[in-house]
This record gives structure tokens, sequence and C-alpha cells, in this order.
């Protein structure tokens, strides 16, 4: 009965299965190892050989007495490579009852000490694996580390962007890649970019996605922040002044923490990190919440689905402790603006709008504009335990035409700035005035930061335009002196042509001359 022996070679990160079963193949020809058949038959010498049983009667018997040897190198390397994925079996198999004929020779005592050739195999394997896995790491390293290098830069100029550019600006980042960053920029010797870092500069991170995004402000963001923030504030203000104790004491826990980033940590690596457009947090908290109860977001040009997105994970993430999220969705106001800026940069190429010339595009009556509304996601947990986060308020505050609409469409209680456990408690068991901001004011704040927004769109584009127009007559001069220069080239060749030519007569002329004399010096000498 053959007892089969089974060797694995597998892929490992760094080492493809096919590379490593060709080597081991290769090692072993050069090596010129025996060959264990499936089919092959070894019998053991009988006893009416007794030469045979002698020490170093036969070699052929000594190399055979290596073959227990072979089977167990070969286990070792099924140690050292077994995967339960890709793997390439090289099966070899042997006679049982041979190997206890065979285990009753005598062996060699040089042969006792020998070390399979079979050893060096998996040595030289494991080395070569070593290799390739330091070759790949210093390879992603390099690549780390000027992509760190690319994020920084764009940090850097993230001040000019900002004049231009109108919508957040993401790069990837992997969590190795994002945490050399921010180690980078701890340790770096520039005291403006560490400075700027910490205290200006407004992005997101999230693992899940490798996202790295700096957030834009424009002067609608601006606006409607300062607005929204600044009639919370009058309203506390308010209910701090109320009778009830519970009422003011409540309201004087409430606390804006303004554009303050909000870490969600894990386990290990780095934190994602959110930086809202505005956010308020619970002073005293007894379970010491380290989440805002309320957050602010603006979305002008964020997509309705990266809205309901954000808005989701800042209530899954801190696993309810953010009570309420209140979004601000302008995204069509936003495409309207685009498409007003595209017929203004057609006007400029036209040559309809000059320099000079006085144009207001804020108040261009050609203009388009869209809708807003307001959004309010809250989470609710389910049977079980489950929470999940759903979008409780969906109103609109503008219509296409930028009217208001006769709603209400924000109105936020006191209890939504306190934390869960305090609301639940005798301290939040009290009726209070709610919050409320009509569309009448929230259109006069989208308008006040339109129109600012549009001032300053209208020079960038200006500018642009200007640029453009000063690169294309550079060019032209440049094709022009080109064109020039080759005029004259030709012209020069054409007065070098014209001087080999009439040297090539002049010399044609000569020598008719030279043989019209000697005919005639040779016909006088005849006569």
């Amino acid at each position: 009965m053959a007892e089969k022996f089974s060797v694995k070679y597998h892929s490992e990160k760094c080492i493809p299965s096919v590379l490593v079963a060709g080597l081991t193949r290769l090692v072993y020809r050069k090596q010129k190892l025996p060959k264990i058949h499936q089919r092959e038959s070894i019998k053991a010498p009988s006893n009416s050989h007794p030469e045979r049983n002698s020490v170093g009667a036969n070699s052929r018997w000594d190399a055979l007495l290596i073959s227990p040897k072979i089977s167990s190198t070969d286990e070792l390397i099924e140690q050292q490579h077994s995967s339960p994925q890709e793997s390439i079996q090289i099966e070899a198999s042997d006679t049982v009852s041979n190997r206890s004929s065979l285990s009753s020779i005598p062996a060699r005592p040089g042969n006792q000490t020998a070390i399979s050739p079979s050893f060096s195999i998996s040595e030289r394997l494991s080395k070569f694996r070593s290799n390739l896995i330091n070759l790949a790491t210093q390879r992603r390293s390099r690549a780390n580390t000027a992509r760190v290098e690319e994020v920084i830069a764009f940090i850097k100029s993230t001040p000019t962007l900002r004049v231009e550019s109108t919508t957040s600006i993401r790069r990837k980042l992997t969590v190795q890649q994002y945490g050399e960053l921010l180690k980078a920029v701890r340790h770096s010797d520039d005291a403006g970019l560490r400075a700027y870092f910490i205290d200006k500069l407004r992005f997101d991170y999230t693992r899940s996605k490798k996202r790295f995004e700096v957030r834009m402000q424009t002067a609608v963001h601006e606006s409607m922040v300062y607005e929204i923030s600044g009639e919370v504030r009058q309203w506390l203000a308010h209910l701090r002044g109320s009778p009830d104790p519970k009422i003011s004491n409540a309201a004087s826990s409430v606390k804006g923490r303004g554009t303050t980033g909000i870490r969600f940590h894990f386990a290990k690596g780095e934190s994602d990190i959110k930086s809202p457009d505005a956010s308020f947090t619970h002073k005293k908290c007894k379970s010491g919440c380290k989440y805002p109860t309320i957050v602010v977001e603006i979305g002008f040009s964020q997509s309705p689905n990266d809205l309901k997105e954000k808005a989701e994970a800042y209530i899954r993430r801190s696993k309810g402790k953010i009570r309420a999220v209140v979004g601000v969705n302008l995204y069509k106001l936003y495409q309207a603006e685009m498409k007003n800026e595209r017929r203004m940069r057609k006007m400029y190429t036209r040559g309809e709008l000059k320099e000079g010339e006085a144009y207001s595009y804020a108040d261009d009556e050609e203009n388009t504009t869209g809708e807003g509304s307001i959004l309010v996601w809250r989470p609710k947990v389910k049977e079980g335990g489950e929470m999940e986060v759903t979008c409780v308020q969906n109103k609109k505050f503008r219509d296409k035409n930028g009217n208001a609409t006769d709603s209400v469409p924000l109105r936020l209680q006191l209890q939504d700035f306190m934390c869960e456990e305090m609301k639940n408690s005798s301290e939040g068991n009290f009726i209070a005035p709610a919050m409320e901001i009509g569309a009448g004011n929230l259109c006069s704040w989208v308008h006040e930061g339109l129109v600012e927004y549009r001032t300053m769109r209208h020079d960038v584009v200006q500018s642009n335009m200007e640029e453009r127009k000063l690169k294309a007559e550079q060019e032209k001069t440049e094709n022009d002196r080109e064109d020039e220069g080759g005029q004259i080239s030709q012209a020069g060749d054409a007065e070098e042509e014209a001087e080999e030519s009439g040297a090539r007569a002049w010399m044609t002329r000569g020598l008719g001359s030279i043989f019209e004399g000697g005919r005639r010096i040779s016909a006088r000498v005849r006569r």
C-alpha cells in the first residue's frame, strides 16, 4: 500500500505560486536528488545475501536511505508554505512496506550526520521570499512618500485655489499615507504649514473610501452659517433668562463649536475626521459626550446624495450621540450658477463684454437661479436596539425662481441640543419655546450670499478670460515670428542659389573663352 506525501507551495503576498514551484523544480533538478516514483517497488535485501547487509556493501541502498529524509523535508516545506488558496500540489509516493525493510538496513556513520540537500531549498526559498517582500516594502514606501509630498504641495496651494474653486477638492490617501501626512506636518520645519494645517485648513478624511477632502468655503456658505448660528445664539440668549431653572440651565449648557473637526476613532490606526459647517454641543453632559448634539451642513456644490451620505455618517459613526443633522440643500442653485458662468464666458469670448465697460454679473437679469430646501436627519432605534438614520424633514423654502415659499422649514427644540441621557432625565422634562426660522429669512440670507458670490466669480472669470486672451496673443506673435523667420530663410536661400548660378555661368564663359583661344592658336600653327 502506497503512502502519499504532498508538498504545497503557496503564493505569499509578494511571491507568485508558479514562480516558487518553478524555482523548487529547478533546484531539485540541479542537485539531482533521487526520484521516488509512484509505482516503483523497492524490495529489501533478503537474509540469503549477507553481503548486502554489510555496511557500505552497495551504494544503491545507501542512496535510498535518504528517502525518509526527503519526505520529512517535504513536510517541512509544506509547513512553511501552506495556505488555503492558490496552492500547487506535488505528490510523491513510496511503499510503506519497503520503509520497514529499509529501516532495518544499517546506515553508514557518515550518513547519520548528512543533511538532506532539500533543506537548502527551503532556506533559499525563504531567503528569496524575504528579499521579494523587502523589495515590495521599499517600493510601497517610496510610493507613499511621493504621494504624501504631492498632497503637502497641494495643501500649500489651497489659499490660491480657494479664490477660484467653488467645490471641495479630493485626493486619494490610504490610511498609512494619511498617517504619514499627519506625521510629516507635525515634524515639518515650515511653521506656516503647521499653523495653516491646524488652524485654518478644513478637511475631511474617510478611511473606508481612502478620501482626503479639502472643504472649500464660498460666500453662500459663510452667509448661511453666520445667520443660522446667529439665530441659534439669539434664541439661546432669550431662553437663558427664562424663570424656569430647568430651561435656563439647559440653555446655558449649549455651546457653539463652529467648524471644529469631529473625530471618529478606530481600534487601530488614524481616525476619521469630519469638519462641519457649524455644530453645537452640550457642556454639562454627565457621561462626557465627545460629540456635538447638532451639526449643520450647507450643501452648495454637494449633490443631495453626498449630503445624505455625510449626514448618515455623522449619526452612525457617533452611535446616535449626534442627535440631529440640519442640511441646507442648494445644489440646484449651484447648477444654475455654473450655467450663468458659462454664458458669461461666451460673452467675453464673442467680445460682447469689453474691458472698461460697466457690467454687473450679480444684477444680470438673464441669470437663472434654483431652489433650496431644508432637510433634517435623526437617529431612530428599531426593535432589538438596531439604529437607523431617517430623514424626518425635507421642506422647500426657495422655489426655482428664487422666491420664498410660505412655510417654516426649520424648527428645533431645546431638547435637541441636549445629550440623550440628560434629555431623558428630569432635567430635560420641560417645555420651552422652539427655535423657528422662516423661509423668508432663509431666502434673504441666500440672496445676500449669492450677490457676494457672483461679484467674486465675475472677477475670477474676467481675470481668466484676460489671461487666456493674453496667452493667445503671445502665441500668435510667436507664430508670426516663426513665419517671418521662415520667409527670411527662404529669401537667403534664394540669394545664395542666385550667387551660385552666377558663379557657374561666369566659369562657363571663362572656360569657353579659353577653349576658343586655344582653337584659334591651333589654326594659326597649322597655317
